[in-house]
């Protein structure tokens, strides 16, 4: 059984200040520009073309220390935990 699990931020602001994080610690930086285009091409592939190319997948939210289940999709069959996380998601995957 195939199984895709992604943490997700909320927005790319929220990604460029993960990534500023990460580099005060040692890690690697990424342009600003480059996590703004990434970002919703990220999104629209998790939806539309990994998602539904594996059995299982499940979303979380990563803004907090527990990541919250925001959607687990079966094939078709998409269940969503968080409709607000949810839709913020959708909407920054068509941006």
């Amino acid at each position: 059984m195939e199984q895709l699990q992604t943490y997700r931020l909320i927005s790319a602001e929220m990604s460029r200040l993960r990534v500023a994080e990460r580099v005060a610690h040692g890690g690697h930086r990424i342009l600003d520009a480059d996590i703004v285009r990434r970002f919703p091409c990220s999104l629209y592939n998790l939806f539309n073309e990994f998602a539904p190319k594996v059995d299982q997948a499940k979303c979380y939210m990563n803004r907090s220390t527990i990541p919250k289940l925001v959607f687990q999709q079966e094939g078709a069959t998409c269940n969503i935990f968080h409709s607000d996380f949810f839709d913020l998601l959708q909407q920054e995957a068509q941006a």
